[in-house]
């Protein structure tokens, strides 16, 4: 495993501690990164997730599903009794279970034709400077979590990826990531990427 980069290197490409000082620092010298103004939310940003996770809670039978149905695009069916969006194949027993990582990978097993990555922008992204893109990586499992350094790897086909569909010919990128400590759906594994094309550098 790459040992940590220090904030003062010029390419970070790598994981990054979650730590605020710490984050601070990394965004003194690349201020893609956000440091702890950055990832505190304003008053308007912490307003519209408090609104849109009521909104999942009323519409969806757990946020779990909600992330299956809206990030990995499992198909879901309405629950009349309760009026609630719910993933297929799982009942209520398995979901108040807080989604064992035996019902997620059943889950994912007999849907073969749903990829088990998902490089997606955050719903509710921090407030980055400097060009910086907030993006999540999420896992159907985290037995996929192979280490720091096939995770950058994963990341840097993702942003590639991205650049790609954007029709950007310009595949210089950098990028860093952090597990977050406070995660809101911890059932599902994910990683917080933040990541800035060459030319905003």
């Amino acid at each position: 495993m790459n040992s940590v980069p220090q904030p003062s290197s010029r390419v970070i490409r790598s994981r990054i501690p979650s730590d605020y000082e710490i984050l601070t620092e990394y965004h003194r010298h690349h201020p893609w990164i956000p440091g702890s103004n950055q990832i505190r939310p304003s008053p308007e940003l912490k307003a519209i997730k408090e609104d849109t996770l009521r909104e999942i809670d009323q519409k969806y039978r757990s946020t779990t599903d909600f992330i299956l149905s809206t990030v990995f695009q499992f198909p879901t069916i309405m629950d009349r009794a309760h009026n609630k969006l719910f993933v297929d194949g799982v009942s209520d027993e398995e979901a108040d279970a807080t989604w064992s990582e035996e019902t997620l990978n059943r889950l994912f097993v007999s849907n073969p034709s749903i990829k088990p990555l998902q490089f997606v922008p955050n719903s509710f992204p921090y407030q980055l400077t400097g060009g910086g893109h907030h993006y999540v990586m999420w896992y159907s499992s985290s037995r996929l979590l192979k280490g720091d350094d096939e995770i950058s790897h994963t990341i840097s086909r993702g942003i590639k990826k991205v650049l790609k569909d954007a029709g950007s010919s310009d595949q210089d990128f950098d990028f860093a990531w952090y597990v977050n400590p406070k995660m809101t759906v911890p059932q599902l594994a994910h990683v917080q990427v933040f990541w800035v094309a060459n030319a905003a550098l």
